[in-house]
Formats: structure tokens, sequence, C-alpha cells
């Protein structure tokens, strides 16, 4: 494997031989869950877990005023396309005040206008 613009560059037989662990060792189980954020990796293992399971295979996507709405919508229509199950779980974690001061911090964008209406509210 040889780094090509700062990522490795997996030969195709690695990667095959990689999906193919992945397939199998899914196929193994009776059911899953997969927490589904609509990324790359995520959607790699949903579609494997949908391939090899089924209706056993379930896309969850944790819904949040932290997730931008058309990755929501990337979700929906991404398992829709595959006949996958998919459910939104809306997580209130604003709600928290342990989650709150953490979500400021890490927000690269804190000229947002949620974030700046948040930061108003809390003080």
């Amino acid at each position: 494997m040889t780094p090509v613009g700062g990522a490795l560059e997996v030969p195709g037989a690695v990667a095959a031989a990689a999906l193919d662990r992945l397939r199998r060792a899914v196929a193994d189980l009776d059911a899953v869950v997969v927490a589904f954020s609509g990324g790359a990796d995520s959607a790699l293992l949903a579609a494997i877990c949908h391939e090899q399971l089924g209706d056993a295979a379930v896309a969850v996507t944790a819904v949040s005023p932290s997730l931008a709405g058309a990755e929501l919508d990337d979700c929906a229509r991404l398992t829709s396309s595959w006949g996958m199950t998919w459910e939104r779980v809306d997580t209130l974690e604003m709600e928290s005040a342990a989650y709150r001061p953490w979500h400021l911090e890490r927000s690269s964008d804190r000229g947002h206008p949620l974030i700046l209406a948040f930061h108003v509210t809390t003080g």
C-alpha cells in the first residue's frame, strides 16, 4: 500500500478480500442494527448488511440539531434506493446540559445562526 494524496491506496485484491471477510461475518448474524450517519463507512456497512441479511438489517440515524437536514435526506434516499428499512431516532442531545457546552466547543462554525442563538439564550 502506498500513500496517494495523503491517503492509502488499497490494491483491489486487498479490498476485495476485506469485503469478502465482512460479508461472511455479517452473514453469520441473525439480525443487525447499523448506526447510519450517511457517511461512506456506515453506508458501506449498511449496504453489505442489507445485502447479506435483507429485512433482518435495519439502518438507524440519530437525528438532532447537529445533523444537517440534507444529510438526513441523503440517509432516507440511500436506504430507500436499497430497499432497506430505515428508522430515525431523535436524540434530544441539546436538552442535555452536559452536551451543549461540548457542542459549542467542537463547532468550527461559531458564526452559524443556530450556534449564535444558542449562545445568546444560554449565556
